[in-house]
């Protein structure tokens, strides 16, 4: 699922770039496709795996893999269709992608799975927001780390719906809601509906 889930996050990372909703910095010369940093590849494969592991650790009665073989084909379906996505955008729209408010567009979209399992699977809703709130103290501390050592930026481009000032620090109001706040429960949505064996009662 951490895999699968890099690879979806390196895509929306070259669109973001692309369009100038963030840029990052980089270790290395090598971008992918002359945009993406690999860095931002391995980061977010950890960071995914990172959540996961927490989750079924600390919420998870069981300690073993609860992977069905439907959940198994539905995310062997969402990669297909993950390549098929990069492949488009690569193809046809390569350094010419005009995407206005690409954070809020696609972060929303990424985020629906979240509201799915929020709205209809209630025995995991004390599981998210404890682990939100971890997260998101966690996400916070690293945000602003991140932002001081100017590993990452946003620049001013019209992109953001709102620019916060945070002790010196300009922070999009898309950072906040869907990086902040909803990032952690999304990638915990994503696995338990995906991944996991969807045990979770209406």
């Amino acid at each position: 699922m951490a895999l699968v889930g890099s690879l979806l996050w390196s895509t929306l990372d070259y669109i973001w770039e692309l369009t100038g909703a963030w840029g990052l910095i980089s270790i290395s010369q090598f971008k992918v496709f002359g945009v993406v940093s690999i860095e931002a590849f391995i980061w977010s494969f950890f960071w995914m795996y990172f959540i996961i592991i927490f989750y079924e650790y600390f919420f998870e009665k069981t300690r073993k893999s609860q992977t069905t073989t439907k959940t198994t084909k539905e995310l062997l379906l969402t990669t297909i269709l993950i390549f098929i996505f990069v492949g488009i955008i690569v193809t046809f729209f390569y350094k010419n992608l005009a995407v206005p408010y690409s954070y809020s567009v696609l972060g929303t979209l990424c985020a629906i799975p979240f509201f799915i399992v929020f709205l209809h699977y209630r025995k995991i809703r004390v599981r998210l927001f404890h682990a939100g709130l971890y997260f998101s103290y966690a996400t916070l501390i690293y945000e602003v780390v991140g932002l001081y050592l100017r590993y990452w930026w946003f620049p001013e481009q019209g992109q953001f719906l709102l620019r916060f000032n945070f002790y010196g620090f300009v922070i999009p109001l898309e950072e906040i809601v869907l990086w902040i706040i909803l990032s952690a429960v999304s990638i915990i949505s994503w696995y338990e509906f995906f991944d996991d064996d969807r045990k979770i009662k209406f």
